[in-house]
């Protein structure tokens, strides 16, 4: 896999990927858009990492650069929570679980809980789903706020997501 790749992938663990890259652009380029407005991302960019990226760009998730450092990438972004961070550990560590094509520099600029306020459509699987990578964790969310049923949240609710345990 080379560094080309490991961008393409780390666009899930980041919305905005600049790409200051050394070598220049590559064959490709073009048909994934800088973001997916008026789109799932899913057209252009089959594995979903656009669309991904894009629920956390809300939360204060970014990435302000992204380099060629000889065969290594260097990434340079911030992260609200220790939360949003952890996922995106889980996706650098599907990329290369050794991290030896990669230099980062990624702060966490909050604390270790990600605020969420309820959505239209929600419930805590699929919180669970969008912060930790899997719906089962929603036990640990409702938990965490003192939600007795789960099934019972509102919207314009305001919950923490915990890191996971």
């Amino acid at each position: 896999m080379d560094c080309f790749d490991d961008v393409d992938r780390l666009r899930g663990a980041f919305p905005i990927i600049h790409r200051d890259i050394s070598a220049g652009p590559r064959e490709g380029d073009g048909d994934i858009p800088a973001d997916a407005a008026g789109g799932t991302g899913h057209e252009s960019d089959p594995s979903g990492q656009i669309h991904h990226a894009k629920r956390f760009a809300e939360y204060g998730a970014k990435i302000d650069s992204a380099d060629l450092d000889g065969e290594k990438l260097h990434l340079k972004g911030e992260v609200p929570s220790k939360v949003i961070a952890n996922r995106v550990w889980d996706v650098i560590k599907e990329v290369d679980p050794t991290y030896s094509d990669l230099e980062h520099e990624i702060a966490t600029t909050g604390g270790e809980t990600q605020p969420y306020t309820i959505k239209s459509g929600d419930n805590l699987s699929k919180v669970s789903k969008l912060f930790y990578g899997h719906a089962n964790k929603y036990q640990e969310i409702a938990s965490a706020n003192g939600i007795d049923n789960p099934d019972h949240i509102q919207v314009g609710q305001k919950i923490n997501i915990p890191v996971q345990s």
